[in-house]
């Protein structure tokens, strides 16, 4: 009999910060959004090597994304942010936009807040996160910004989209050659630089297994339901079955 598991994307939240006092001592939540592509079964292999050790499961961009209308200076003088510096919403605190991929060499993600509520950013912070996407946090010390800024709504596939990834990484062996399959599901994000273009950055979740015995085994990974039907040899056999509408994570 089939077990369906569940793979939470959460391994790859951002870790809280340190934070101030009341309200914002509560955790931010942002949404993302798993986009629709093609609807339906698919019978996929995957074999140990390059290329053919990953698919693509799924694109994911924010569930709501704003741009920075002007640049943002805070008062102590830090280059917050540029004109059209790309922030996604905080479902959890209205007046609070945080950047949804961290910053090439950067330990933080930056944050602008309203905290008047007329309208106009005045206030930043950063949050740390130990994933390269932005999902949840805590604020850390409000700063006043030398000019109020705004922010307009955009359709959230303007931002390049974070590829996730089903990574086949090793088959039975190892100790009395254990026939246990591993895993991995890996995100590719188009990280921005300040001054720069930017690179791409690759990051994984641990690793998951799959023992022959199990199969077939199913797992639902962002809304994609995924049977790892059997494997011969160095191949993987699955079937996936992806939505036919957004999911929302």
């Amino acid at each position: 009999m089939q077990r369906l598991r569940t793979i939470l994307f959460s391994v790859l939240l951002a870790l809280p910060a340190a934070s101030f006092a009341g309200e914002q001592d509560q955790p931010l939540r942002a949404q993302w959004t798993a986009l629709a592509e093609q609807p339906g079964s698919q019978d996929w292999e995957l074999t140990l090597g390059y290329p053919h050790y990953q698919r693509q499961i799924a694109l994911i961009v924010p569930r709501t994304l704003y741009r920075l209308d002007v640049e943002a200076t805070g008062i102590d003088g830090k280059k917050v942010g540029s004109e059209g510096l790309l922030l996604l919403g905080i479902e959890n605190r209205p007046g609070t936009r945080c950047e949804p991929v961290l910053r090439e060499k950067w330990n933080n993600f930056v944050c602008l807040v309203d905290a008047n509520a007329d309208g106009n950013f005045d206030h930043y912070f950063l949050s740390a996160g130990r994933s390269t996407i932005y999902q949840t946090g805590k604020a850390s010390r409000l700063v006043a910004l030398k000019s109020s800024v705004t922010l307009t709504p955009v359709d959230p596939r303007t931002m390049d989209t974070v590829k996730l990834n089903l990574n086949f990484i090793g088959t039975p062996g190892g100790f009395l050659g254990s026939a246990v399959n591993r895993f991995k599901i890996c995100m590719s994000v188009w990280r921005p630089a300040l001054l720069a273009s930017g690179t791409w950055v690759v990051s994984c979740m641990p690793e998951f297994r799959v023992a022959d015995s199990d199969f077939p085994a199913t797992y639902n990974i962002m809304g994609r339901q995924i049977t790892f039907v059997t494997r011969e040899n160095k191949t993987a056999k699955l079937t996936v079955i992806f939505p036919a509408a957004d999911v929302v994570f």
